[in-house]
């Protein structure tokens, strides 16, 4: 700038302090944008973080949730056991044995061994001891010894073997106990027998 055109002006940008002022203002205008830059970052920053503590926040709870879940699942597992009629119940019934269904269970047992002497006793009558004249022996055991499960207790004997079935699991947990034992007991079971009709 030519001092002749304005020398006041050019007086005033010759001055130190005017060059002062401007690297000031430059410099301040610098330290703005830094700071505006570093808030930015910083921002982000705490974003991210709050979303990986979410995360992980997230992930332990699902943790907590299938730990939950899967502690109430045994816990369920572990009363339906406690609940279930076949439980410790083969130990009991022997030589019957017990068969769980989706919706109903069986309970069987291979003729021709246990308790055979008893039907060989009414041979003559027609009696062989199969899966038929168990039916017979056990609806006369229904009948007199345990009316209150007749209604629900159902049977689909063969030849080579006897079986009752209920949809009540309950009730034919009952009947199989309770005859077995009556089968246990010599002079019961004769006296059921003797009222026995063969097939």
């Amino acid at each position: 700038m030519d001092y002749r055109d304005n020398p006041v002006k050019y007086e005033i940008q010759s001055a130190p302090w005017y060059t002062g002022i401007l690297i000031g203002g430059v410099l301040i205008a610098v330290l703005l944008v830094l700071f505006i830059v570093v808030k930015l970052i910083a921002l982000h920053g705490l974003k991210k973080t709050e979303s990986e503590s979410g995360n992980v926040t997230n992930e332990s709870d699902i943790k907590q949730e299938s730990y939950t879940k899967g502690t109430s699942h045994t816990r369920q597992e572990s009363d339906t056991k406690q609940e279930d009629p076949k439980n410790g119940i083969d130990e009991l019934i022997t030589p019957f044995f017990w068969v769980d269904n989706e919706d109903s269970a069986s309970v069987c047992l291979y003729v021709g061994e246990y308790k055979d002497e008893l039907f060989q006793t009414r041979e003559d009558e027609g009696f062989e001891g199969n899966g038929y004249d168990w039916d017979s022996l056990a609806q006369v055991f229904l009948t007199e010894q345990a009316p209150e499960l007749k209604e629900v207790i159902d049977f689909d004997s063969e030849g080579s073997m006897f079986c009752a079935y209920s949809e009540d699991k309950e009730a034919l947990r009952q009947f199989i106990q309770r005859f077995k034992s009556a089968c246990e007991d010599d002079t019961l079971i004769a006296d059921l027998f003797s009222r026995a009709k063969p097939d």
